[in-house]
């Protein structure tokens, strides 16, 4: 007897999870994307038993990780904002070292030999890779036997999670002097790419991510109401940030000559895409000799200097689109002098000269 029975994951995308139950036989079940795939591995498996052809090893005996690795890439991936590419990357190279092993044979002593590779290579630098970047080849190879294991049943064990995980540490307090300042947006302005100047502007001015800000599309800007909206951001999250003058001017010196058929304010030569500006800013950066700063620095430097001009904590968080407070702590230390003065207007109402004077008498 066989049943078939629909589950709804927490993603809400429903997933159908096949048994077949005969009188002397082992229980066998499968679960699939769609409820056709079930019928039809249901009608094989009960031919299969009842002639005596079927293969009782389970999927973990049979199932290699580069079959887990393929079918990730096929249904997981998809559904993932942002990052696809570089995960497809990373299984890429977990397929390389132990895509030929079964599941079962992949163990945490395999994976922690891994680890240690993926510790001892080099990036794309040239230096050592940062604990960082070999954390999220742990977290994806953990992540794809989690979902064999909850999902598939291809699997009942995670080998990454009794792997020692390198702990991150990088943080970066790298922001732009006054002179760095000039000097970069002097090497941008002159930069063969017409685009780069006003791009890094909206990355001082807004404190938007790189993708964010390339990403950005005409629709998007609201030149009346002098603000803008980060549609496509790294938490999924949409939000809204006013425009400061300076981006603004930029904005309309850039739309005079806006590529008309596309919606991009950033487009490549097509115009279907946003401009890769990598190899321009690496130019601009050799040109005004700024040393060891990335893009992503320009975030920080905007909200360096929007904590030292006096933003809360709270105002910081919205602006730079993090979900929590303790995401922006970081520049806590930049408001001690704003909260003293705040702290010092408050007990001015709320005491009188009285009290002061008394206090010291």
């Amino acid at each position: 007897m066989a049943t078939i029975k629909s589950r709804i994951g927490k993603d809400g995308k429903v997933s159908w999870r096949a048994q077949i139950r005969l009188k002397g036989f082992p229980m066998q079940s499968r679960t699939f994307e769609s409820q056709k795939d079930a019928k039809a591995w249901v009608a094989v498996t009960e031919g299969q038993i009842r002639e005596g052809r079927f293969n009782y090893l389970p999927e973990s005996q049979r199932k290699t990780l580069s079959d887990a690795i393929q079918r990730y890439i096929d249904f997981e991936v998809p559904r993932r904002r942002s990052d696809r590419k570089k995960v497809i990357y990373q299984l890429e190279w977990w397929r390389a070292q132990l895509g030929h092993l079964i599941l079962k044979d992949v163990t945490t002593a395999r994976v922690r030999q891994c680890q240690d590779k993926l510790e001892m290579s080099l990036s794309q630098r040239g230096t050592p890779m940062a604990p960082a970047t070999v954390l999220r080849y742990m977290v994806t190879l953990s992540h794809l036997f989690s979902v064999a294991s909850k999902q598939w049943e291809w699997t009942s064990d995670n080998p990454v999670l009794r792997v020692k995980k390198p702990v991150p540490n990088n943080t970066r307090d790298r922001v732009l002097g006054d002179e760095e300042k000039k000097l970069l947006l002097a090497a941008c302005k002159a930069s063969r790419c017409r685009y780069l100047y006003t791009a890094v502007v909206l990355a001082l001015s807004t404190a938007g991510r790189r993708n964010e800000v390339l990403g950005l599309r005409w629709s998007d800007i609201d030149f009346n109401r002098r603000q803008l909206k980060f549609e496509k951001t790294k938490n999924g999250q949409k939000r809204s940030v006013p425009l400061p003058t300076s981006a603004c001017a930029a904005l309309l010196e850039l739309k005079k000559v806006q590529m008309l058929h596309s919606p991009f304010v950033f487009p490549r030569d097509d115009g279907k895409a946003p401009q890769q500006i990598e190899k321009h800013w690496r130019e601009a950066l050799k040109a005004a000799d700024v040393q060891d700063f990335r893009f992503h620095d320009l975030r920080h430097t905007a909200a360096t200097n929007l904590a030292a001009s006096g933003a809360t904590l709270l105002q910081l968080k919205e602006i730079l689109g993090h979900k929590t407070v303790q995401m922006v702590a970081r520049y806590a230390h930049l408001t001690t002098n704003h909260n003293t003065e705040i702290l010092e207007r408050a007990a001015a109402l709320m005491f009188s000269e009285a009290v002061y004077e008394g206090c010291y008498s």
